[in-house]
């Protein structure tokens, strides 16, 4: 389980037990701080391209356990919907899971499909249709459950990862309560106003990375 904590910056000696408590139960943690500023959409991102220092980005992005997504609130929901994509656009899947979709290329015989349950967002000439765009004529699919086209390249590629995400939102003194009241309701989201965030573990320490994405 993890824990956020505000401390305010006043407060010195809570802070320093905290940040006690915080080191013993992260002993065993290694915590990856990265930021990333994002004011407008760019379609030139190197981040996006994974060139340059965008591909250490990725390549901590892609074996953490866990990414923690700071959000402005003032600013809605704009900087969450860039990252989202940026990160959707180099394979990083946050708060879904991998696609129950069996897979296998074959030497021959053609392409064999089933599922198991009825499909509703996808058939079997559009399954053969995208395996031909991936130069696959030989392959064995089955679905075990209703899945889109866009979840079956993922299985195809076999190159996502699908990490969990939280969304931790800023500044909620400066939007209304209903906004707050709003954002607080959001699946996997949380409101804050903070000068530090501390992240402790409160249950056991876990052997594990952890993301940050500040914003």
């Amino acid at each position: 389980m993890i824990m956020l904590m505000a401390v305010q910056d006043e407060n010195f000696d809570e802070e320093e037990n905290v940040r006690k408590e915080f080191n013993q139960s992260l002993s065993h943690v290694r915590i990856v701080l990265l930021q990333i500023a994002r004011e407008e959409p760019s379609t030139d991102s190197k981040f996006v391209a994974g060139v340059g220092t965008g591909r250490q980005v990725i390549a901590v992005a892609r074996t953490a356990d866990l990414v923690l997504m700071m959000l402005d609130a003032t600013k809605k929901d704009v900087h969450r919907h860039l990252l989202e994509k940026e990160l959707e656009s180099v394979g990083i899947r946050l708060n879904k899971k991998k696609p129950n979709i069996y897979f296998k290329v074959k030497k021959g015989g053609g392409i064999s499909f089933n599922s198991t349950c009825p499909l509703t967002k996808i058939d079997e000439k559009l399954v053969q249709m995208i395996l031909h765009e991936y130069k696959i004529f030989n392959a064995e699919v089955l679905f075990r459950e209703d899945c889109t086209a866009d979840e079956l390249i993922d299985v195809i590629c076999a190159n996502r990862v699908y990490l969990p995400c939280l969304y931790v939102y800023n500044k909620i003194d400066q939007i209304s309560i209903e906004e707050v009241d709003r954002i607080a309701r959001q699946p996997n989201s949380v409101v804050v106003r903070y000068h530090r965030v501390i992240i402790a573990s409160v249950t056991e320490p876990v052997p594990s990375r952890v993301f940050f994405f500040v914003n």
